[in-house]
């Protein structure tokens, strides 16, 4: 059990705190309608079994109690607390900015950066998404069985295509133009590639709109989002492996929701940094493809499904959902969390 401090005299105005402290300061209320609604409750519940509220002088950590912005040059008066004390600053920078954070008392936890430039005080954090087996599987599983070729799934944009509704969107929400970002390049050359191997089955949709039409001025329209969503998931489970490539920042948030649904992620690494990779072998887990060999996915993919047995590609489908309970959801993430800063080697 770490002991923690923090102090919501801390928070700026108009902001919440960070899930870690969920437990302590209760949640941030999601509209009952968001489709991904719940996610943090059972870390709520159970998350006070690994952290310990302390003051300050006793404390083995210092939580900076909001996420990290964008463009952000310091931590303030917690930041001045946490070095006059000399223990670390824990900063959640959950963002696609792969910016520097310059904090000399800082161990930042975020989603976009590069294993290139990846400082010694940076660690990946997962993108929190609810329980897709539990909310659309009654908790149990769907197995599938081996066949003869792999099939891939993916459903949602490309980056291909129509780039003039995501322009409209980000000027009506954000005031300022949409750029496309390399991700999107990723994505549509593994799309076009996968279509046309013949080693290959997708079960591809491909949408022209951000969650598939559902964003409206004012926010997401619920019913419509209900929908996309459940179309999301089924098209996950109804595939061997599911395509999982970067966005708008370094990372991929489709890999976690597939390791969640107990299937096997097809990822293309783009110098990206994953959780507790010091710890996980996650090429054990993942069909890895460098992006350096995009042009050979579908090899890749073909001879990894050669090799698994019936039984092998039911272990992985298990053992993918189980990398997701165990480390990667929010109470699993947090139940490991004193291995950062744990003096002994990594095991």
């Amino acid at each position: 059990m770490l002991r923690i401090f923090s102090d919501k005299k801390y928070l700026l105005p108009g902001r919440s705190h960070v899930v870690m402290l969920y437990p302590f300061w209760g949640s941030v209320p999601e509209p009952p309608s968001h489709p991904k609604r719940g996610r943090f409750d059972k870390y709520t519940r159970t998350g006070g079994r690994f952290f310990q509220i302390t003051p300050a002088e006793e404390a083995d950590l210092i939580i900076y109690p909001q996420e990290w912005e964008p463009g952000q040059k310091d931590a303030g008066e917690l930041g001045r607390l946490a070095c006059a004390y000399g223990k670390p600053l824990v900063i959640f920078f959950n963002n696609d900015s792969d910016e520097e954070i310059n904090v000399k008392e800082g161990v930042v936890f975020r989603t976009s950066f590069y294993r290139s430039r990846r400082k010694p005080n940076e660690h990946a954090m997962p993108a929190w998404s609810e329980d897709l087996v539990e909310r659309f599987c009654d908790g149990v599983l769907p197995l599938r069985s081996k066949g003869s070729k792999p099939v891939v799934s993916y459903c949602g944009y490309s980056g291909s295509g129509d780039w003039s509704s995501l322009k409209v969107l980000a000027r009506r929400f954000l005031g300022r133009t949409a750029k496309k970002h390399p991700g999107q390049s990723v994505r549509s050359r593994a799309i076009a590639l996968l279509r046309r191997a013949p080693g290959v089955k997708t079960n591809f949709i491909i949408r022209k709109d951000y969650w598939g039409g559902a964003m409206r001025p004012g926010g997401l329209d619920p019913v419509k989002a209900a929908a996309v969503r459940r179309e999301f998931v089924q098209n996950m489970l109804d595939g061997d492996y599911v395509l999982c490539a970067r966005g708008g920042g370094n990372f991929s948030y489709r890999l976690y929701e597939t390791l969640s649904c107990g299937r096997i992620p097809l990822f293309i690494d783009t110098d990206c940094v994953l959780p507790y990779e010091e710890i996980i072998d996650w090429k054990q887990y993942c069909v890895w493809v460098p992006e350096g060999e995009l042009d050979r996915i579908a090899e890749i993919l073909a001879e990894f499904h050669e090799r698994l047995s019936e039984e092998d590609f039911r272990d992985l489908q298990m053992a993918c959902r189980r990398l997701w309970l165990e480390w990667i959801c929010p109470e699993g993430f947090f139940k490991n969390f004193y291995r950062f800063f744990d003096h002994a080697p990594y095991e």
